[in-house]
């Protein structure tokens, strides 16, 4: 019942050791809306990079510079297109993830000063 985008980038579980596939959906209803290669292949023990960026409609994520998930959403077919809130990260219990380094920005266009970005 929460609106939001969700991302599966990484997936390894018992019944699915290696999904080949990253997934991006729409909420609530659980709607498929993008899929792109896996982000982190099963079983890597290397640091990754990972960027995600929301800009108005559009929603991209890259792993080690690569695109994984390209898409901007029309706010027709599975509703308006969702604003600002918060950012979640999940883990599934089989999971092993550790994270450093995580920086939350605003974008600004060029030339717009801190505190007047977009959202």
């Amino acid at each position: 019942a929460i609106d939001c985008y969700h991302i599966s980038y990484y997936a390894s579980t018992p019944s699915s050791p290696g999904r080949i596939t990253s997934n991006l959906r729409k909420n609530s209803g659980f709607h498929l809306v993008s899929s792109g290669p896996p982000g982190i292949e099963p079983g890597s023990e290397a640091v990754h990079a990972v960027r995600l960026v929301k800009d108005g409609a559009h929603i991209q994520l890259q792993v080690d510079g690569k695109v994984i998930i390209d898409w901007t959403d029309d706010g027709k077919r599975y509703g308006p297109a969702l604003g600002d809130g918060k950012i979640g990260l999940r883990q599934m219990q089989w999971t092993t993830a550790l994270y450093r380094n995580l920086r939350v920005h605003e974008l600004r266009a060029e030339g717009e000063t801190e505190g007047a970005g977009r959202r």
